[in-house]
């Protein structure tokens, strides 16, 4: 054979090397831009002019690409966060899911002076800049640049103010509402995010006006993030179980109270009401409210619950305070009736003198200097309280006026309140610079940093005060004991 032969058959040779390589590659990009995923859509509506009922009804289970989420998108449909089964968009009905999505907004509440927000003459809240991530950071970051599937803009983006949503998918299908929000919980620790979004039956609108400046279909989030998010969601399930036991034992012993003494439990619990300011624009109570909801909803059940609540704070057209709505969004229990008798309390209820003390010996005996001084602190807490309701819906009248009045001191009582500490990295003191006990507060996403902050310093016993849902199990199950 000629060199010229020769040199004419290694180049044939590795000419069909590459065009077999190429082929694989090629296959290998088909099969990944035609990897199925299950998805949820509505197309009653298009952008943000949507009926409601309609939005809340007609989602649709389906199974495509990619490509075809990005033509619902770009379709101005909206997407649900988990499947429905063909269900009433609830929390309750989800499913399972095999995607994740976070807002980025770069938006915050306006307030006012009292912290308070702000609302527009059609009640809705003014929304201010409030930095988290532009496009372009986005697109370097390095965690999104190795797991997030897909962004698009919103019917909201401009330039001068960027609003996104970043899509991720799972490695595979997982089942129920709590795995998934758990999964969406580890999400939310690696990136800035409304905090809405954890909710597994959230809406997402799409845009006809959408812009996709990433799409990676290859991309998904760790599989090992789906086995830790079951274990967590199975310790969930047991820590609620544990907590309705509780709430039952707690009813139980009600019962045997209002039997002994011969209160009338349900006159107990309305004259507590009438005693619990009701809901009203620019009050600063809803989550009060929300949780004397959930507590008589636990004790009577849904149907009773909203006839009495109705009567004591009736619901309210064009806002957020829609009893029946709101009782179909419980999706769990927690909170009990003593919830309500405890915030009752704070402004002024008192439970009728009880005729037969249980015999506790020695136990519990305080002074009657002690007893008197609980009292003092009670009846402050409850004027300070009434005070707050009475002054809340003028605090928007005067706003730009003048300066918001100094308080004046309040009256002194021999022990001390704890120092408060709005909890920035390193502020918190060690226990030997102090006298008596401190407060801590801090947003949800710093709790474990404080934690460890206070431990490291010398507060070994801290009591967490924050409201149920905001993530202490989890955070609780990240810390690592030490001797």
């Amino acid at each position: 054979m000629s060199p010229l032969q020769q040199s004419h058959n290694s180049v044939s040779a590795q000419s069909a090397g590459q065009s077999e390589t190429f082929s694989a590659v090629k296959t290998k990009l088909e099969l990944i831009e035609s990897r199925i995923i299950k998805f949820a859509f509505n197309a009653t509506g298009t952008n943000k002019d949507w009926d409601f009922k309609k939005l809340a009804g007609n989602f649709i289970d389906v199974e495509g690409t990619l490509a075809d989420v990005q033509e619902h998108i770009k379709a101005g449909h909206a997407i649900c966060a988990g499947l429905l089964n063909g269900k009433w968009r609830s929390k309750a009905n989800i499913i399972g899911s095999q995607w994740l999505l976070l807002d980025i907004d770069n938006s915050n509440i306006a307030r006012d002076a009292y912290d308070l927000p702000i609302k527009d003459e059609n009640g809705n809240y003014i929304k201010i800049y409030d930095h988290q991530l532009t496009i372009s950071e986005a697109l370097a970051h390095p965690f999104i640049k190795k797991h997030c599937a897909l962004i698009y803009t919103t019917a909201s983006h401009k330039p001068e103010w960027h609003k996104f949503r970043l899509v991720f998918l799972l490695p595979e299908y997982v089942q129920g509402a709590d795995t998934v929000e758990a999964c969406t919980r580890f999400l939310m620790q690696q990136l800035p995010h409304d905090p809405a979004c954890k909710d597994a039956s959230r809406v997402f609108y799409g845009s006809t006006e959408a812009e996709f400046p990433l799409v990676n279909p290859q991309a998904t989030l760790p599989a090992e993030w789906i086995s830790e998010a079951i274990a967590i969601a199975q310790q969930e399930r047991i820590e609620y179980q544990l907590r309705i036991q509780e709430i039952e034992s707690r009813r139980k012993e009600w019962r045997e109270i209002s039997l002994t003494e011969g209160w009338d439990i349900d006159q107990l619990i309305q004259n507590a009401l009438s005693f619990i300011p009701p809901r009203t624009p620019g009050s600063g109570n809803y989550d009060e409210c929300r949780q004397v909801l959930m507590a008589l909803v636990n004790h009577y059940g849904a149907t009773d619950a909203e006839i009495i609540a109705e009567q004591w704070s009736p619901s309210i057209k064009g806002s957020t305070w829609n009893i029946h709505a709101k009782i179909r969004s419980f999706r769990r229990g927690g909170i009990s009736i003593g919830t309500l008798f405890h915030i009752a309390k704070q402004y002024g209820f008192r439970f009728p003198k009880r005729q037969y003390e249980p015999n506790l010996g020695n136990k519990g005996v305080i002074s009657r200097e002690q007893w008197e001084l609980g009292r003092v602190r009670e009846d402050l807490s409850s004027f300070q309280n009434l005070l707050k309701q009475a002054i809340a819906p003028f605090s928007s009248i005067f706003k730009g006026f003048f300066a918001p009045p100094t308080r004046k001191p309040l009256p002194e009582i021999d022990t001390p309140s704890p120092n408060v500490i709005i909890y920035k990295p390193g502020n918190i003191p060690y226990i030997t610079e102090v006298t008596g006990n401190i407060s801590i507060s801090c947003q949800p996403e710093e709790h474990i940093a404080a934690w460890v902050e206070a431990v490291s310093k010398g507060w070994t016993q801290i009591l967490d005060n924050s409201h149920p849902g905001l993530g202490k199990s989890y955070n609780a199950g990240q810390l690592t004991a030490t001797c």
